[in-house]
């Protein structure tokens, strides 16, 4: 369920998770220097116009990142294989949340 990753995501960024603060840098740290959007052992960096989130995705088209700028996490998932890339999802909520915030 998007809603139990975006819950398990935020105790993850917060350090909340694991007893040695190290494992979470270990996450962060990308693995090899050619690895795709700075993947290292479970985390990279995805820009979603212009903004930078940190998450992870699945096979199946789950995803679950979290916006530095906000704090806001954006997790979905699509219950068929297709080559609809996440990051236009992404943007689509990542649009309708910051129109629901505005002022």
């Amino acid at each position: 369920m998007p809603s139990e990753t975006a819950k398990f995501q935020r105790v993850l960024l917060a350090g909340e998770l694991f007893e040695q603060p190290r494992s979470l840098q270990v996450m962060r740290t990308p693995g090899v220097s050619d690895a795709w959007n700075g993947y290292g052992a479970g985390l990279f960096e995805l820009e979603v116009a212009g903004e930078k989130l940190t998450g992870h995705s699945g096979f199946w088209n789950t995803f679950v990142f979290h916006s530095e700028a906000d704090g806001a996490i954006f997790a979905d998932m699509v219950s068929e294989k297709t080559a609809i890339p996440y990051t236009r999802i992404i943007s689509t909520l990542r649009t309708l949340y910051r129109h629901s915030i505005a002022p």
